[in-house]
């Protein structure tokens, strides 16, 4: 399970963590390239399953209309051209 961005009461977030279950484990995720804070993002998995996208949503200047795109096998953020 992949967690990214919201809001904590004071402000919008941009981190998040991906959740190991065979480890119980919570580790953060790579915060090179992420997008902008936000909350309520759509995030859906690319169309092979390999990258999920992170796009739109609500920032401190209003709705957002960008994102970028998290790959988890290299925790990496690809921000798209």
């Amino acid at each position: 399970m992949i967690v990214w961005g919201g809001h904590d009461g004071t402000g919008y977030l941009n981190d998040g963590a991906v959740y190991d279950p065979a480890l119980d484990t919570w580790a953060p995720l790579s915060s090179t390239d992420a997008p902008a804070a936000r909350r309520d993002a759509a995030c859906a998995w690319d169309s092979v399953g390999a990258r999920l996208v992170v796009w739109g949503g609500l920032g401190a200047s209003g709705y957002l209309a960008d994102g970028a795109l998290y790959d988890p096998a290299s925790d990496a953020w690809v921000v798209p051209e």
